[in-house]
């Protein structure tokens, strides 16, 4: 078995187990008192109630699940509205919805496997067979994959960077073996990403923001890998795209509820 298929089946065995303890294990866990209990709160208040409000029906709910009351809740002084990641918590709530309590931990386990997937995909060009070998380290060699049982939006998070960063610079490098002498110059021009990548990446980055905005930063470089000056209509049109794209969601968030930054970062 090559170093590429060993790597596969090394990185798919983990994912899998992932999978499993977020659809057995993780469910059982109560949160930890601040931001994972607040984050239950509002998923399931949301779910439910089809608001974020901190009543007493949630703290009810919350001892019914977990045999203790709620600890270190974060709400809004102003109307009682528990402060949770905005986006994450839609997220939340709509896959508890769908597959009752193991469904945030799936979703959390899912963006793992699809930021797992883009990683190797991009760094296939740079590292070659061992990509999926390195991602299975980075990702199990730290702490990096306990966040999928965890309330919190980072791995939502990590996985909208990730594939966003895959669709910008994840693509194959053009072959420099068995080339022709007429492809001697064209063959190594650098590929660029499509049109259509900019705006998806566009809003990935912006929903990131959203949690912080210190993620926007990863704007700046992906700026630079704009199609070519040669091509302005593409230039213009690509960074046009993705700068609108970016800011949607952020706008979106600020219209429903304000300036997601103004509640603590967990």
């Amino acid at each position: 078995m090559g170093l590429k298929r060993a790597g596969g089946l090394l990185l798919a065995v983990l994912l899998a187990g992932t999978l499993w303890l977020a659809a057995t294990a993780a469910p059982e866990r109560p949160p930890a008192p601040g931001a994972e209990t607040t984050n239950w709160l509002a998923a399931h208040s949301l779910a439910i109630d089809h608001d974020e409000l901190f009543v007493d029906g949630d703290a009810v709910r919350f001892r019914a699940a977990f045999a203790e009351s709620p600890r270190g809740v974060r709400t809004d002084p102003h109307g009682g509205r528990l402060e949770a990641p905005y986006l994450a918590t839609r997220l939340w709530s709509g896959s508890i919805l769908l597959a009752g309590e193991r469904g945030p931990f799936l979703l959390n386990a899912l963006a793992l496997v699809l930021a797992a997937a883009a990683a190797s995909r991009a760094l296939r060009t740079p590292l070659g067979a061992a990509a999926a070998v390195w991602v299975a380290l980075l990702l199990f060699g730290s702490v990096a994959f306990t966040a999928v049982f965890r309330w919190q939006s980072e791995v939502l998070v990590f996985a909208a960077v990730v594939l966003a960063g895959a669709l910008v610079w994840g693509r194959e490098a053009p072959a420099s073996v068995d080339r022709g002498a007429d492809q001697i110059y064209g063959g190594d021009v650098e590929k660029r990403a499509a049109l259509w990548v900019w705006p998806l990446a566009g809003l990935l980055v912006g929903a990131a923001a959203v949690r912080h905005p210190a993620y926007a930063l990863i704007a700046i470089p992906m700026l630079f890998d704009l199609p070519p000056t040669g091509k302005r209509g593409s230039r213009v049109w690509a960074g046009a795209l993705f700068a609108v794209s970016l800011l949607l969601p952020i706008g979106f968030v600020v219209a429903a509820q304000g300036a997601p930054w103004e509640a603590p970062v967990a």
